[in-house]
C-alpha cells in the first residue's frame, strides 16, 4: 500500500506502477474504488500503469484507495493507496 500527502485545493494526477506485477502480461481494464468525500476522476491506464485524478478532500482526513486491474490473461490484481489530505 502506498501512502501520499496532498492538499485540499492540490489537484493531483497518482499513478501506480504495476510492471513488476504483470510481467510480460498487460493491463486490459483498471477501476479505482474512490471513497465519498474526495473527488476522483480521468482514470486511465497503459499496458503497466494505471493511473487517477484526485482533487478536494477534507483536512487531516485519510482516504483509502483501491484499484482494481484485469490482465489479458485474466488475471485480477488489486493495490491500495491512501491519501491524506494535509491541514
Amino acid at each position: 500500500m502506498a501512502d501520499y500527502t496532498k492538499s485540499a485545493a492540490e489537484i493531483t494526477d497518482f499513478t501506480l506502477d504495476w510492471s513488476q506485477v504483470v510481467g510480460a502480461d498487460s493491463i486490459i481494464t483498471s477501476v479505482w474504488t474512490v471513497p465519498s468525500g474526495i473527488t476522483g476522476s480521468n482514470q486511465s491506464s497503459t499496458a503497466t500503469t494505471a493511473s487517477i485524478r484526485i482533487a478536494a478532500g477534507t483536512a487531516s482526513l485519510f482516504y483509502p484507495f483501491v484499484n482494481t486491474i484485469t490482465r489479458i490473461s485474466g488475471q485480477v490484481d488489486q493495490e491500495s493507496l491512501v491519501i491524506t489530505v494535509a491541514t
